[in-house]
């Protein structure tokens, strides 16, 4: 993590490994034992003092507004240091070679990156009190409130389940609104950071997951940037794993006047060509796949290539007029010409 971190101080692999050790230290913690002070010391060099957190009692609070209020001042708190924390790495990225200056300002670092995880944890702890003294007939604008900043803590402290969990719901239950959407970019940062460090198994479980909130973003949000964004990983990761059929499924319930569709179809399209190629280069190859592969690639590149315009015509979408130009040829069993034209 620390190597990690010279190099990108918001590597988010880093902040994975950063989570995964403290969730297990936090865990053997909670065992009562002589490991509790070595557990305590590990804890530590990860960015959390335990003492600290211990000693530090929280407010007592009498209703659902009172800990939204507390929560807050917390949250804000914790923002206001995390500029602190960005200004001392560029610092850093200023000293150049004097040790000692850097010494000082990674303590000077390490104090607010601690003082940042008391703030969150105790922000945390009063929204999920205030949550339970909610009371029927109560502000609704508030609750959503208290649940989307309990998401963003959730994220912010390396629990991304709980936020993608939060998130998802209020998506959902806020269709075509500012707010809604505002959930689903938690839930889908939630999504970006687990995805950055997956192994090939669990990208696959993790690409099911995201598709149907895909597919929802793209039919209730068409025209905005989470839209595209979810639609484009969750293709690209079908791609990636040559899942034609999912990445097909996933274009076919999407709405044709979403923005992330045209470039899923020239992805898709492309991948399919590619396939084609391969296949053909082969000296025994396997018509069925090579059929399915050329049929493919046309359908999805002839969709892609009216929504070109002057202004988006860039080179992939000339790559892509090149390769839906061969396919056509192919089908009427004229020559590829050995150069682009």
């Amino acid at each position: 993590s620390e190597v990690l971190r010279k190099a990108d101080r918001s590597d988010r692999a880093a902040a994975k490994l950063v989570r995964d050790a403290r969730s297990q230290i936090r865990g053997i913690l909670r065992i009562s034992g002589p490991h509790q002070d070595a557990a305590r010391d590990l804890l530590s060099k990860l960015g959390v003092d335990v003492q600290q957190r211990e000693a530090t009692e929280l407010p007592v609070v009498k209703n659902f507004e009172e800990a939204l209020d507390e929560a807050t001042q917390r949250l804000n708190t914790a923002n206001a240091k995390s500029v602190d924390v960005e200004t001392i790495t560029d610092q850093l990225n200023a000293a150049g070679a004097d040790e000692a200056a850097k010494v000082a300002l990674n303590q000077q670092m390490q104090e607010i990156e601690q003082q940042i995880d008391t703030d969150q944890s105790q922000a945390i702890q009063l929204l999920q009190v205030g949550l339970e003294m909610f009371e029927p007939g109560g502000d609704r604008d508030a609750l959503f409130d208290a649940r989307v900043k309990l998401a963003l803590l959730s994220l912010k402290q390396q629990s991304p389940w709980e936020a993608i969990a939060i998130g998802e719901f209020l998506a959902r239950k806020n269709p075509a609104s500012d707010p809604g959407l505002n959930a689903a970019a938690v839930t889908l940062a939630g999504f970006s950071d687990l995805l950055t460090t997956a192994s090939p198994d669990e990208q696959v479980a993790l690409t099911a997951m995201l598709e149907p909130m895909a597919i929802y973003l793209a039919q209730t949000w068409p025209a905005s940037q989470e839209a595209a964004a979810a639609t484009s990983a969750t293709v690209q990761l079908a791609l990636l794993g040559k899942d034609w059929e999912k990445a097909e499924r996933l274009l076919a319930a999407l709405p044709e006047d979403s923005e992330s569709v045209a470039t899923a179809r020239r992805d898709l399209g492309m991948a399919s060509y590619a396939a084609y190629i391969t296949e053909q280069r082969k000296p025994q190859p396997e018509q069925e796949l090579l059929e399915s592969s050329r049929q493919r690639g046309l359908k999805q590149l002839q969709k892609f290539w009216p929504t070109v315009t002057k202004e988006t015509l860039d080179a992939p979408a000339v790559d892509a007029a090149n390769a839906l130009t061969r396919l056509v040829l192919s089908l009427i069993h004229i020559s590829e010409p050995t150069r682009r034209t």
